[in-house]
């Protein structure tokens, strides 16, 4: 009996200890699920996330973070960061890897980002906007009014 218990302390130490995720391949989410990481860490290894672009959402928790992401793997489709404060969205589109990161965003419930490889549909500048890449943009959209950078 104590031997068994033994195990299971172990084993629950190792999982508090050790709590990730890895993506080790290609995986789809579809519209209308948001896949909820809570895990402290997540590890890119091979693939892209892709993200249904018509309601699909992968989100981390405010003490989750990541690791490993570059031109081969990332996510590619709405990123949400519950409780956000400073964060890089290892976001990309159609194989470019273009991670944002956002600071100074205290008081917002969450931060949403996509990264769209495609030109802006509209390239009027307004007053807050020094210019327009044109091949891509960021979409940044927040819970609250509060700014963020």
């Amino acid at each position: 009996m104590n031997q068994y218990l033994l195990s299971v302390i172990f084993m629950f130490l190792l999982e508090v200890t050790f709590s990730q995720m890895a993506i080790h391949s290609d995986l789809y989410l579809g519209s209308d699920y948001e896949l909820y990481n809570a895990f402290e860490k997540t590890s890119f290894h091979t693939g892209v996330v892709t993200i249904d672009r018509n309601g699909g959402l992968f989100s981390f928790a405010a003490n989750a973070s990541w690791e490993n992401s570059d031109n081969t793997r990332y996510l590619d489709g709405s990123i949400r960061k519950y409780g956000p404060s400073t964060f890089t969205f290892p976001s990309g589109h159609s194989g470019r890897y273009q991670p944002i990161h956002i600071s100074q965003a205290e008081n917002n419930a969450f931060l949403d980002v996509t990264f769209v490889a495609n030109p802006h549909t509209t390239q009027a500048l307004s007053l807050d906007l020094e210019g327009i890449h044109p091949d891509f943009y960021w979409s940044v959209e927040n819970a609250s009014e509060h700014s963020f950078r």
